[in-house]
């Protein structure tokens, strides 16, 4: 008989982001398995199906033979060194093969364990490449409503996420401007003038003399933002000003990377590169914890010197470790070996449409939006019945949870849905029809 954990024994696990008063109180859940259809098993021995890829990581699904395979092969191989004193062959693999995949755009990889490591890294290197030319263009931009992280520096990118004051923390040197926010319901022409008037801020912000900004942070897909999907003439647009203006550019494909909407990366999908490229999630496809930053040549040479001084103060004692790369470099095999960027687009937009067709008379839903396998359900401001202290997002999650499936409340009032990318239409339908049965209920609640 398996061991049971009761909720006094989960005060032993501090869990992210999570008041854990309420947590234990209501919404306390022990897995303890997973099967190979994606559903985890709770210690009730329930399934629920993860429909949201373990916070978007788990790309190539659960228990895959081939990451499994690679992860045990490697620990009876080399099981781990460090960075600190020497190159292992696997961290040379995976870098090469992401030079590869970015068509030679990048030059080389900085290896993290996570994608809020990544982010502190890409600072680290952005400040010390314009100490290293003398510059004071040591500002950082980023978009209101992204989301890079949960460290320290990662807060002050993303300040409107956090409130820094209760951290202590006054995020000199960093800024935000709002991006493009575009519905279902506007037309070309408001389309057209959303984008105009968010570039013109953005330009605003970049000749500030003031803020001196010398790199750029952003998503090409913010998923905390709603799924919110920047318009390919406003990245253009943003891309020219940055070259024009001298500003470094950061594009965070944490979230995005490795086929999760549509294509390998999203800067593919948008037919841009940056300066640096954040990415970690479904690199190893959540088996193993990794990240990395990927640089251009120019970055790299920008701290390469006589000079011990200009080296980068930086780095993580797994950070490069030999199993971690072995299990990404079988997760991008898988990915594209199955062609599961193509099969993201495919069922993406099968199941968008599924959602926004079945659920287009429902009075709570706002609208459907995402790319590939990343989709946001955006509900209305509408009051529950009995429920007022929480979002609608948060209610339903709550309610398919104990219908078994999961998805993840990101917001109030926003629900992501992001399975795996071996997603069948069979799968999606199930989802579907969790998510309606679900809604319709909750519906009745609504206050009028």
């Amino acid at each position: 008989m398996k061991k049971r954990y009761k909720k006094e024994q989960g005060k032993a696990v501090w869990n992210s982001f999570k008041q854990m008063k309420s947590y234990l109180d209501k919404n306390f859940q022990v897995l303890i398995e997973v099967d190979e259809e994606n559903n985890f098993i709770n210690q009730d021995g329930k399934k629920i199906y993860d429909g949201v890829s373990n916070l978007l990581s788990a790309n190539v699904g659960h228990k895959n033979p081939r990451v499994i395979k690679s992860i045990v092969d490697q620990l009876h191989t080399l099981d781990n060194s460090t960075l600190y004193t020497t190159t292992n062959d696997r961290a040379i693999e995976f870098s090469e093969k992401m030079k590869e995949l970015t068509d030679q755009h990048f030059h080389s990889c900085f290896f993290t364990n996570s994608g809020s490591e990544a982010c502190d890294t890409a600072i680290k290197i952005v400040r010390k490449y314009r100490y290293n030319q003398q510059s004071r263009k040591t500002g950082i931009l980023a978009l209101n409503g992204g989301f890079h992280g949960a460290t320290i520096a990662a807060q002050m990118v993303a300040q409107d996420c956090y409130n820094n004051e209760e951290y202590a923390l006054s995020p000199q040197g960093f800024f935000q401007v709002e991006p493009p926010i575009l519905s279902c319901n506007d037309s070309e022409s408001e389309k057209a003038q959303k984008i105009t008037e968010a570039v013109k801020r953005f330009e605003a912000y970049i000749k500030r003399e003031d803020a001196a900004i010398g790199a750029f942070i952003f998503e090409l897909i913010q998923l905390s933002n709603a799924v919110n999907v920047l318009p390919q003439d406003y990245v253009e647009q943003v891309f020219s000003i940055c070259k024009e203006n001298d500003v470094l550019i950061i594009v965070d494909e944490v979230a995005t990377g490795f086929g999760r909407t549509g294509k390998m990366f999203a800067s593919q999908q948008y037919e841009v590169y940056g300066d640096l490229m954040m990415t970690a999630k479904g690199m190893t496809s959540g088996y193993i914890p990794m990240g990395c930053v990927m640089v251009t040549e120019k970055i790299f040479n920008g701290f390469w010197s006589d000079s011990e001084g200009a080296m980068l103060d930086h780095g993580y004692t797994s950070g490069g470790h030999p199993v971690a790369c072995a299990a990404a470099l079988a997760t991008i095999t898988e990915l594209v070996d199955q062609k599961l960027s193509k099969n993201s687009e495919k069922m993406g937009s099968y199941l968008t449409e599924k959602l926004t067709s079945e659920l287009k008379n429902n009075s709570l839903l706002e609208e459907v939006k995402g790319s590939g396998l990343m989709i946001a359900l955006i509900f209305k401001e509408i009051p529950m019945k009995g429920m007022s202290q929480w979002g609608i997002a948060e209610i339903a999650s709550k309610f398919m949870l104990n219908k078994g499936l999961m998805l993840y409340p990101d917001d109030t009032n926003v629900l992501i849905v992001a399975p795996p990318l071996t997603i069948t239409k069979e799968a999606c339908d199930q989802m579907v029809a969790i998510i309606t049965e679900t809604l319709k209920k909750i519906e009745l609640f609504a206050e009028t």
